[in-house]
């Protein structure tokens, strides 16, 4: 039976609440509920809680989706979608198939989930590609500083709107191995302030990111430090300037 035969007035119109939430009527049965919802306060009042389910589903797997959830989403067969010229032909199920209102809810939270899994998804994966520096250098406001020296030079990126500076890809492999290299924030006003040691993989390359207010700043500099703590002033061995305009 198609239910795109349901009429306004119908009982059954009660039973289309949860394929409704779903996105899955056809244009004339999402005509025909809408039209329903203007007289129907038990209908309006099941689609609040189903909100307000999905919403508290939204919270709870927004950190992580377990397994078991994961894949009870990918077993849930396809469905066409109510622009294609399938519609016509797309048949929902009966109010006895449909089941009780929990087993509406179910189905809506399933669907939900289904979203809350896909979007999270996409901010995951995008969070895993981009590390902090990169993210750092993703800031509309970045900007590159050459922090120069006697025999080479390396790129700092800073940005004011997050509060960091960060080295992307830079190479160190001209300095000495056995030193401990630091960054420094030079106030236009005050004491130097100790950032953070710079961390090289074997390449001698770093990929790092440092808290750092530029607004303020009138320079940034490394220095070689000659034990790996957390020195409350640079060594008289400042090996790299990078002054701000």
């Amino acid at each position: 039976m198609s239910t795109d035969n349901y009429s306004e007035t119908d009982d059954s119109m009660h039973s289309l609440t949860g394929a409704y939430m779903a996105g899955a009527l056809s244009t004339a049965q999402f005509e025909l509920y809408e039209a329903h919802l203007e007289t129907c306060d038990s209908c309006i009042a099941e689609i609040n809680e189903m909100e307000l389910a999905a919403e508290k589903l939204f919270f709870h797997h927004a950190a992580s989706v377990p397994e078991e959830l994961m894949a009870k989403v990918l077993a849930v067969p396809d469905r066409p979608h109510p622009s294609s010229a399938a519609q016509s032909a797309m048949v929902l199920p009966t109010p006895k198939s449909m089941g009780s209102k929990s087993a509406r809810l179910r189905l809506f939270a399933l669907a939900a989930a289904f979203i809350v899994i896909v979007g999270f998804g996409l901010v995951v994966n995008q969070s895993r590609t981009l590390s902090r520096a990169e993210q750092v250098a993703a800031m509309n406001d970045a900007e590159s500083l050459d922090l120069t020296g006697e025999d080479f030079s390396i790129e700092l990126v800073i940005s004011e709107s997050s509060s960091s500076v960060a080295f992307i890809d830079q190479e160190f492999s001209a300095l000495e191995s056995d030193k401990a290299y630091a960054l420094w924030r030079i106030p236009v006003e005050g004491v130097p302030e100790f950032l953070g040691l710079i961390r090289l993989n074997d390449d001698r390359k770093t990929d790092q990111a440092f808290d750092a207010s530029v607004a303020d700043a009138a320079a940034f500099a490394v220095s070689i430090e000659e034990a790996e703590a957390s020195p409350q002033a640079p060594s008289d061995q400042v090996i790299l300037v990078g002054q701000l305009s």
